[in-house]
């Protein structure tokens, strides 16, 4: 081998260490959990693909009970007999200061032909993500969405078994790296559970739609909308502004105002859990089009039994998030918007999404791989400079 070559490889090697070192800025993965080849969803333009490269355990398996509103992604799935000892994980490499969006679905259809729907577990990296409870009579898949701060390099999704004779499954995954300037108030090793997330004012919801329009980071908006309030649509002057957490324009182009002046727009919602902390962003931008140069648009938060948890001031072009904790939720939640004194306005919200929050526990180590992965490139580095 001439030196031509012998730098060729070297950079080729250099290539692919910094390749490992620097992932890709988004990474967006969809798993059809036993498909046999990949599939585009003609209505969504997302390339779903199968999972065996993900996963080493388990078996595929069609579902022989469908409804017609079930996607092609819910007609397979994999599941895990438990004669297997080894863990039901699906592996992912991740970046370990990034935050990552994990959606699973689950339908059983009777796959099995024993109309013995399972109830087992399912956790990340070790951390239990919620129990699932299945149902031979349901005619749509149970979804489960979570973000992730992992403050680890990899992440497992892994279901287990939580009593004899129940068989856990998956019928899809999905992970996509979120910015990293979006949702800021999560911390490392965090999680935060989905519990609702609506955009007011609509009539459709909001996905990814395969161009600008729609969620590029592939998060769900469900419309949402109240007969006792105002729906309210932008006007033709609405102008685009950049919003925290980047939700798509369609998500905070219309909104929903309180009828009067002085009545509240109340939202509520029932938590999954008991005994858990809730976080609640709330989102306002100004679309009406019967704003006057004198109008104003004031109004206080209160979330809870917390009065006066935040104020708005809404200005044309400008967008408000708030984002407010309650700890320990033990039943409904009220979320109350009100105008203050001097506001000639009501109040109006565009969209909002409410998670609960937990703390991961640290996942084991991997200080060794990045020792090895630093030393590595600076080793090609050396021989590089020196050749």
């Amino acid at each position: 081998m001439n030196m031509f070559h012998l730098k060729l490889l070297l950079l080729i090697l250099l290539f692919h260490a910094t390749e490992s070192a620097f992932p890709d800025t988004y990474q967006w993965i969809s798993i059809d959990c036993g498909a046999e080849s990949y599939t585009l969803d003609t209505e969504t333009l997302i390339n779903w693909e199968p999972d065996n490269e993900y996963i080493q355990t388990g078996m595929n398996k069609n579902v022989t009970q469908t409804y017609t509103n079930i996607t092609m992604q819910m007609q397979s799935l994999r599941y895990f007999p438990q004669s297997t000892n080894t863990p039901n994980c699906y592996f992912f490499i991740t970046d370990d200061i990034e935050k990552y969006l994990v959606r699973a679905s689950f339908y059983y259809g009777n796959y099995d032909g024993l109309m013995k729907p399972p109830t087992f577990d399912v956790s990340v990296n070790g951390f239990k993500w919620m129990t699932v409870v299945t149902s031979s009579s349901q005619d749509k898949p149970i979804v489960i969405e979570a973000i992730f701060s992992l403050g680890h390099d990899s992440m497992q999704v892994c279901m287990e078994s939580t009593k004899n004779g129940d068989v856990p499954f998956i019928s899809s995954l999905e992970v996509v790296q979120l910015p990293f300037t979006t949702y800021s108030m999560i911390d490392l090793q965090s999680a935060f559970l989905l519990q609702q997330r609506a955009t007011f004012g609509r009539r459709e919801d909001v996905e990814y739609t395969g161009d600008f329009t729609g969620d590029m980071f592939n998060r769900i908006w469900k419309a949402e909308g109240f007969p006792n309030y105002n729906n309210i649509s932008s006007s033709p002057q609405f102008m685009e502004v950049y919003v925290e957490n980047e939700p798509p324009n369609t998500v905070v182009e219309n909104a929903i105002e309180a009828s009067s002046l002085f009545g509240p727009i109340i939202l509520s919602f029932n938590p999954s859990q008991t005994n858990q902390s809730l976080c609640a962003i709330l989102y306002f931008i100004e679309v009406s089009n019967l704003r006057q140069m004198n109008d104003s648009r004031e109004f206080q938060i209160d979330i809870g039994t917390t009065k006066n948890a935040s104020a708005v001031n809404l200005q044309l072009g400008n967008s408000v998030v708030v984002t407010l904790y309650h700890e320990w939720v033990d039943g409904p939640v009220n979320i109350t918007m009100k105008a203050v004194q001097g506001s000639s306005l009501p109040p109006l919200i565009n969209a909002m999404e409410v998670y609960s929050t937990m703390k991961m526990q640290s996942p084991p180590s991997s200080d060794a791989s990045r020792v090895l992965l630093s030393f590595t490139y600076f080793v090609l580095c050396f021989l590089c400079i020196l050749i």
